[in-house]
């Protein structure tokens, strides 16, 4: 579990935690805490016939009020500020945010011979072969 303070403000990400491509945290104001989800989405490009992380995309959702009457602060600046900061620790540390480069090109590598073969088998059918 990590935590993540922020210069200026005052609150912080606490028990920051991922399961496979979902992320857990909490944000805390003083005594209390506001429990939030959400997805990571590495975006990977080609480059010189290599997959590269090219960048990570967080999505919140508010998911658990423990303190209702924290409301307010979670603004879309807030909003950003955290979510560029989980983006900066995942793309540092891919793997631990359940992300597996191997598994990702191999999932690649499938979908493109299920794509070729069905080209292949279209182009057979439209040619009577």
């Amino acid at each position: 579990m990590k935590a993540i303070e922020f210069k200026n403000r005052n609150f912080k990400i606490a028990d920051l935690e991922n399961v496979n491509s979902d992320i857990y945290f909490s944000i805390q104001i003083g005594s209390k805490q506001m429990n939030f989800c959400g997805e990571i989405e590495f975006n990977i490009t080609v480059e010189n016939g290599d997959h590269v992380i090219e960048s990570v995309d967080v999505m919140l959702e508010r998911y658990d009020w423990e303190h209702i009457d924290v409301n307010g602060f979670l603004n879309k600046r807030n909003t950003k500020l955290i979510c560029e900061a989980i983006e900066s620790i995942a793309m540092n540390d891919p793997e631990s945010f359940g992300f597996d480069m191997e598994a990702y090109e191999n999932d690649q590598m499938e979908w493109h011979a299920d794509l070729n073969a069905q080209i292949k088998k279209e182009y057979a059918r439209s040619n009577n072969y």
